[in-house]
């Protein structure tokens, strides 16, 4: 694992939009898969002003480096509450076009989303893999870390050879999401996601974690056994992850 230690959340999303940027401008048809969440909120806000200060007018005489364009990335968003679509206040989708597909102007044909509302998850999720096969696999994996280990909908008891599939929410990931939707009744107990191995063969990976509240978790992920337990911990073994991770975050590290 390699490290990145912010000193605050603000310079946090900055240095995990700096690195995102780097790989957008070598490759701009790069496939990112992204999560929702509050963590990577600050990261996508950064990428929306990049975008449309690079867009201003500058005074006559003064220069500007090339601009930033996102148009050509294609996104895979990394999970759904199962029975929520669009229009939804609680579809991660729409949370993730709120805060960066529409603000970087990324066409919605290269934005990959699970169907929640499908008849058929199982197929669904069978297309959501071929999809990442098609375009050459994902060059870059955003990731959060959740209270109890886990990343994207991948509970403890995950295992490291799972694909994109439905899974039951854990009662923790139930709590930490009833403030975003008006209570622990208002979340959905099922979820699709992208599994720990489909996120394993991402070329990168970047393991976003901020606050005090996370410091004990990280501490397990980074410090203690490789478990289905904590899913995130299945990480570790990746030939290219990084934990970017505030002070507050690592302060148990």
């Amino acid at each position: 694992m390699n490290f990145v230690i912010a000193a605050d959340y603000n310079a946090l999303s900055s240095a995990a939009a700096d690195r995102i940027e780097s790989l957008a401008r070598a490759k701009p048809n790069a496939a990112l898969g992204l999560p929702t969440g509050e963590t990577p909120v600050g990261v996508y806000r950064e990428f929306a002003r990049r975008v449309r200060e690079s867009r201003l007018p500058l005074p006559l005489g003064e220069g500007r480096g090339e601009g930033l364009d996102l148009s050509h990335l294609t996104i895979f968003v990394l999970d759904e509450y199962l029975d929520v679509g669009r229009g939804d206040p609680r579809c991660l989708a729409d949370w993730l076009d709120r805060d960066l597909i529409r603000p970087c102007e990324i066409a919605p044909g290269r934005v990959h989303v699970f169907d929640g509302l499908s008849a058929e998850p199982t197929l669904t999720c069978a297309e959501y893999e071929a999809a990442i096969v098609e375009v050459g696999g994902i060059d870059l994996q955003l990731l959060g870390l959740g209270p109890n280990g886990h990343v994207g909908f991948n509970e403890p008891g995950s295992r490291p050879d799972s694909r994109s599939r439905v899974v039951r929410l854990a009662a923790e990931s139930i709590a930490s999401n009833a403030r975003y939707w008006g209570g622990p009744d208002r979340v959905p107990r099922y979820g699709l996601t992208m599994g720990l191995a489909t996120l394993r063969q991402a070329r990168e990976i970047l393991l976003l974690v901020s606050g005090a509240n996370k410091a004990k978790i990280l501490r397990e992920v980074v410090e203690g056994p490789m478990t289905n337990d904590v899913p995130a911990s299945l990480l570790r073994d990746h030939p290219n992850v990084t934990v970017m991770a505030d002070r507050e975050a690592a302060a148990d590290l």
